[in-house]
């Protein structure tokens, strides 16, 4: 099932040419076009825990233009102007598809992806869309720690669900920096949610697992912690 749900979903994207990167990070965003004022919360906090290096942010919105209230991008554009927030939407192959299957891993793996093929810098911070930053230093230290590093993922915790346990040392997609070039030198679909075995287990990898469990040294993986003062869910708060 899920295999015949990857056939489909990589007739709707590739990549486009990689032109040469510049040094910096780009905070992508998958956003949920129905439930939009989520986004002025978080882009608040962002800009809050905004350093230097961190020159673009890219929403990619999981639904064609026009799907968000009118005026809405025209607001969040003039109201965070440091962040050079670029809004991304899908094509109409993309948005009949995704609806049709109507799947959650699509919509997060589809909207990274078309961020992923506008990114101009060498790194993303892979920021979830209802995270609400507190700390105002904690992403710049994570963030040094990458470039110090030599990993090519760098999370905030190792995922531990779905039949992986901590010591598979894979990183969690939600607040991780990754490295651009890395990510772009996969097929798009292999990013995406695949079932299968890990040391004679069985799991499901999510969002990224993949490459990481198979394709990726154990040395380019890594993770910074973030406590719940740094930075905190809506379903956590609750």
């Amino acid at each position: 099932h899920k295999d015949i749900k990857r056939y489909r979903i990589s007739k709707i994207f590739a990549w486009d040419p990689l032109s040469p990167l510049e040094s910096g990070c780009t905070a992508i965003i998958a956003m949920c076009s129905r439930i939009p004022y989520i986004l002025s919360a978080n882009l608040s906090c962002l800009n809050n825990s905004r350093w230097n290096e961190l020159k673009y942010v890219l929403i990619a919105v999981d639904a064609e233009k026009g799907a968000l209230p009118t005026g809405f991008e025209e607001d969040i554009l003039q109201k965070f102007p440091q962040l050079n927030i670029t809004f991304l939407y899908y094509n109409p192959q993309q948005a009949k598809l995704s609806a049709n299957i109507s799947d959650p891993f699509i919509y997060s793996w589809l909207s990274w992806s078309i961020c992923l093929n506008h990114v101009r810098t060498k790194t993303v911070l892979i920021h979830d869309y209802d995270a609400l930053l507190l700390s105002s230093q904690a992403l710049e230290k994570r963030y040094q720690a990458f470039l110090e590093s030599s990993a090519k993922i760098q999370g905030i915790m190792w995922y531990k669900s779905n039949g992986f346990i901590e010591e598979d040392y894979l990183a969690t997609t939600f607040e991780a920096f990754a490295d651009v070039n890395w990510i772009r030198s996969f097929p798009p679909v292999k990013g995406y949610n695949r079932v299968g075995t890990l040391k004679e287990r069985k799991v499901n990898y999510d969002t990224y697992l993949d490459i990481q469990a198979n394709h990726t040294p154990i040395e380019q993986r890594m993770v910074v912690p973030m406590s719940l003062q740094e930075v905190v869910h809506p379903s956590q708060m609750i």
